[in-house]
């Protein structure tokens, strides 16, 4: 396990009392920037409920911004693009939503676009655009890096998962793969997934996308449709997207620590995390190591 245990002390903003921390968690070239999900924080909070968080990798440095508002951001909401984050924020009423620009070396925030779905985004980049697909929602979304929107409305229900490559966009829902274009985001077809629930920002390995399940972990081939799921562990449930280390293993953040699976021959290893700091967020692979911000300390 390529785990560090090096702790850094408030790198990432606290969430609300009793609730989640920085899920959000973004790589943009040698930065990691970390959102909360939540639109306010505990008492004694060292960071306000508008700022979050960015670390230089090579240096294992953290700086505390904020102008981010408060909205709530969620698990995969965040899609680098060149030198700049693009993260897209919901009220918990849904009533109030923004896509946004985040410089990374100035903590600089530029609010794009204020329209979109009102639901947890899920977001990838596809096309030199971010484009998001939202739980219990039918619409998939592609902002430009200036912040202008084009819609569709897929047969999904409720858009669980997302992926793209070479020119498609893959939508995981409801049993099924669509695939759209990523240009001129029309439907190209669907693909039964039966049994299967794919969740998250899907990994590209070859012809295949790897998505976390829940309890496992499944392939789709993009050029046959087949797919199939790895064996879980018992009493695991991944609670992130998959991220691909640079051991060649898919790693989730799970509910006794975190999930490694190998893409080629379908063995996983369950390991518990060297910490006992709540308000976790989400795993990003950079510069070596696995990172994993938590929401704590909060004084």
């Amino acid at each position: 396990m390529p785990w560090s245990g090096v702790e850094l002390a408030e790198v990432a903003p606290p969430g609300a009392s009793g609730g989640q921390g920085p899920v959000c968690v973004v790589k943009c070239g040698d930065y990691v920037a970390a959102f909360h999900s939540e639109e306010s924080v505990p008492s004694g909070a060292l960071l306000s409920s508008d700022s979050f968080t960015v670390m230089h990798v090579p240096t294992q440095t953290a700086r505390a911004y904020t102008g981010a508002s408060t909205r709530g951001y969620s698990w995969d909401a965040g899609v680098a693009i060149g030198s700049h984050i693009y993260v897209r924020a919901v009220s918990s009423s849904g009533s109030n939503r923004d896509f946004r620009r985040i410089d990374p070396v100035t903590g600089g925030v530029s609010t794009l676009n204020s329209t979109g779905a009102s639901s947890a985004p899920c977001g990838v980049l596809a096309a030199g655009r971010a484009a998001y697909v939202y739980a219990q929602s039918t619409q998939l979304h592609a902002y430009t890096t200036s912040g202008t929107l084009s819609t569709m409305t897929g047969g999904w229900s409720a858009g669980t998962a997302i992926a793209y490559n070479d020119g498609v966009i893959y939508v995981g829902g409801n049993n099924r793969v669509w695939e759209v274009d990523a240009t001129t985001l029309t439907a190209l077809g669907d693909y039964p997934v039966t049994g299967t629930t794919p969740q998250g920002v899907g990994v590209v390995i070859g012809n295949r996308i790897h998505w976390a399940t829940g309890t496992s972990v499944m392939w789709y081939d993009m050029d046959t449709h087949d797919y199939a799921t790895y064996a879980g562990a018992s009493g695991e449930v991944m609670t992130g997207s998959l991220q691909l280390h640079s051991d060649g293993w898919l790693y989730a953040t799970s509910t006794n620590g975190m999930s490694a699976i190998n893409p080629t021959t379908g063995a996983r290893v369950v390991d518990t995390l060297p910490t006992s700091l709540g308000r976790a967020g989400g795993l990003v692979s950079a510069g070596g190591y696995l990172w994993r911000p938590y929401g704590e300390p909060v004084s």
